[in-house]
Order: C-alpha cells, then sequence, then structure tokens
C-alpha cells in the first residue's frame, strides 16, 4: 500500500487539535505515513514513518485551518472523521528521565505581542505567578515553562516568538522548589519542545494563559486552569471557556477565566486541602 503524505506548516494550535490527530488516527489504522512539517515538530510527530523537516519562518500558510477549532463545541470527530489525539501523556511519562516524589504542577507561560498589538496582554503576570509560587511551592513541585526567544539547539519549533523583557527568571530564583524549562533543558541537554514534553507528562494539574500553551497542556494531567486576557482577539474564542472541546484531548478538567484572583482562587481551591 502507497504511503500517505502529509505536508503541514502551521502554528501550534494546530498541529495539536487538529494535524497531529489526523495523521496519528491513520497510523493505528496500519497506513504507513509522511509527514512533511516544520524543524523541531519530532515530538509532536512522534508516531510517523518518516518525517522531513525544513525552516518554519515565513511559511506559516494557514491553508488547511479549521477555524471552527474555536469554537466552544466542535466535534472534530464530525468535521475530520479521522481523527484520534497521540498518546502524548502515555509515551511521553515512559522517555522523561526526570522523576519527582511530589506531585508537580506545570505553569505554562509566554510573554510576546500577538494579533499586531506591540504590548504583550495573554500571559501570566509576575504578580499572579509570586502569588502562586507562595501558595503551591512547599505542595507541589512546580516546573515553569516560557519560551523566552532563547533555543538551546537549532531544532526547536516556536510559535509567537518574542525576546521582550519579562522579569520572571529573576522570580524563580526566590523559590527553590521552581525549576524551568531550560534547567531542564541544560541538565538533560535537550531541545526546548522534548523539554516541555517532558515536563506536562508530570504535570498532575496545569495553570497556562490562552494559546497553543493550552491545547498543548489539555492533553496532559487532570486540571488544566486556563488565563484568557478579557481585551484581546481572543478573548470570546469559546474553546478557552470552562468545560470546551478540549477535553478531548486527555485531560480531565478544562477551566477558562479572564480574572487572575479567580484563577488564584480556583486553583487554591481546587488543589490545596
Amino acid at each position: 500500500m502507497k504511503p500517505i503524505r502529509f505536508n503541514f506548516t502551521d502554528e501550534f494550535s494546530w498541529m495539536l487539535s487538529q494535524y497531529a490527530p489526523i495523521v496519528y488516527y491513520h497510523k493505528i489504522k496500519g497506513n504507513e505515513v509522511i509527514v512533511d512539517t516544520l524543524r523541531g515538530t519530532d515530538e509532536l510527530f512522534y508516531f510517523v514513518d518518516e518525517l522531513n523537516k525544513r525552516d518554519q519562518k515565513g511559511i506559516f500558510s494557514g491553508k488547511q485551518q479549521v477555524q471552527e477549532i474555536y469554537n466552544y463545541n466542535f466535534n472534530p470527530l464530525q468535521t475530520f472523521k479521522t481523527w484520534e489525539p497521540p498518546p502524548y501523556q502515555e509515551h511521553f511519562s515512559k522517555e522523561c528521565e526526570i522523576k519527582e516524589s511530589k506531585p508537580v504542577i506545570v505553569v505554562s507561560n509566554k510573554y510576546n505581542p500577538e494579533w499586531s498589538d506591540k504590548t504583550p496582554k495573554n500571559f501570566l503576570s509576575l504578580g499572579f505567578l509570586k502569588k502562586f509560587f507562595q501558595k503551591f511551592h512547599n505542595d507541589y513541585k512546580i516546573y515553569y515553562v516560557r519560551y523566552d526567544g532563547n533555543g538551546k539547539d537549532t531544532e526547536g519549533y516556536y510559535d509567537d516568538v518574542g525576546s521582550l523583557e519579562f522579569k520572571d527568571w529573576e522570580l524563580l530564583q526566590q523559590f527553590k522548589n521552581v525549576t524551568s524549562v531550560y534547567d531542564v533543558m541544560n541538565e538533560y541537554d535537550i531541545s526546548f519542545n522534548r523539554a516541555q514534553f517532558w515536563i506536562h507528562s508530570m504535570a498532575k494539574h496545569t495553570v497556562s494563559c490562552a494559546g497553543g500553551n493550552a491545547v498543548l497542556s489539555a492533553y496532559f494531567g487532570n486540571d488544566v486552569l486556563v488565563y484568557g486576557h478579557p481585551n484581546c482577539k481572543s478573548s470570546n474564542r469559546g474553546i478557552w471557556k470552562t468545560n470546551s472541546w478540549l477535553t478531548k484531548l486527555g485531560c480531565k478538567k478544562f477551566i477558562g477565566t479572564q480574572n487572575y484572583e479567580q484563577l488564584l482562587q480556583m486553583c487554591e481551591m481546587r488543589w490545596l486541602d
């Protein structure tokens, strides 16, 4: 039988919610699959027979995007027919070399302009992070993920890249039980995306900002709590709201809010005894 060949050049949200599940469906049906896509996607398409990668600069096409994924009640099975989320948690928890004695919370953040705005809006603020770390660092091991424009190698696949100054790394120094994605990259000599897949595979719970971060988070753990800024282009997208279709990716509960204080209160209520 002739291999099935796919060509994907797009953003993380579509890679994770649309393309990877479509390819995985064909793989588990016994087909040989070849994917031509962007460099640094080894983790997303770990299961394919052949992965051909190229540089992503300036080639996000958007031609195959199904915009309906942003809807609250989107049904991927009805839309795509051939769709099955890859078992990222199962696969990367076996591959991950990190061992923790405490339950893990993953904090997935970003700080970069989006939608032609010059000032970042959709991110977990320093004030929120400090309060969160103070409340949870004794009971949990916390891993903090944010791409800051600096990759360890040339294999990274990054979306919405930014290098604006954000003093989160200085904040992390105050909390010994908080480990960054860059700490993991350096200790195990792995790429950014491999490090974040490892980290997410350990997650009991996750707090994230809306976007590709949240889609990846939805594959892992129990609770995924997501912040979306009340005044940005993505504010009213149903995908980021509580109990949206993203639970189909694997998490047990997906909860969205547009308020930092409410986000912190919900985390406390659900994750602290």
